[in-house]
């Protein structure tokens, strides 16, 4: 079963098909379909589950097939309210940061925090299967583990994961981008969560709209209780 991840990149797509490697699937991102004109989303949601919803709903209305998105918010300690990220984790001041830029940005915010500050990615996921059938979940489960965000650099970059090189695991102190290429992404508690939510999810549609099983792709511990299940 193909699925598309509603973002244009590409460390991105690798990132949750490395996560989701068990299950079978062909994720694929928008550039596998360059003929279609796929416009910019407005990300106006209050949360991050919001924002996935509104791509994976836009992207749906478009390409006709199931899309997967998702969405982040960050936050650090240290900062007041008003100064939080949150979702705009790219866009400072209405301005769209590339990798150097946010890696610049994000380490004078550790710099001031007195090098190090303790962070955390609150994410929201939505798969839209169609019309009439949308499941989404926020919460501990799919986001990261605690962090380090921190006021020193890896000698390692990866487009499109800045911050990996500038954040350090709470139990090595090894920067993250490090222990991704020591670790299969698929190992992680929050791609187990993400597994989760997929298999619920398609499991629910398959019995919802009475497709045929997939053979080997859900797992024990199934239950109707899908976030956001219609």
């Amino acid at each position: 079963m193909q699925l598309v991840y509603g973002t244009t990149n590409s460390a991105k797509v690798e990132h949750m098909q490395q996560m989701t490697a068990g299950l079978g699937l062909d994720i694929v991102g928008l550039e596998s379909f360059p003929a279609v004109p796929l416009p910019e989303i407005a990300e106006t949601g209050q949360r991050p589950v919001d924002n996935a919803r509104l791509k994976a709903e836009a992207y749906f209305s478009i390409l006709k097939r199931p899309v997967l998105s998702a969405d982040s918010g960050l936050y650090i300690e240290g900062l007041p309210p008003d100064q939080q990220p949150g979702l705009f984790i790219r866009r400072v001041e209405g301005r769209y940061l590339d990798d150097s830029e946010m890696i610049a940005h994000y380490r004078g915010i550790a710099a001031k925090l007195g090098g190090q500050a303790r962070a955390q990615f609150i994410n929201g996921i939505c798969l839209f299967m169609d019309e009439n059938t949308v499941y989404q979940e926020q919460g501990p489960q799919i986001s990261s583990p605690p962090f380090f965000l921190v006021d020193e650099e890896s000698s390692r970059r990866q487009p499109g994961l800045p911050l990996d090189s500038i954040s350090k695991t709470m139990d090595s102190g090894q920067f993250v981008i490090e222990v991704r290429q020591q670790v299969n992404d698929n190992d992680s508690a929050m791609a187990a969560g993400f597994c989760s939510f997929i298999m619920r999810a398609l499991e629910h549609y398959a019995r919802v709209s009475r497709a045929p099983r997939i053979d080997g792709l859900y797992g024990p511990g199934y239950d109707d209780r899908v976030s956001g299940g219609n």
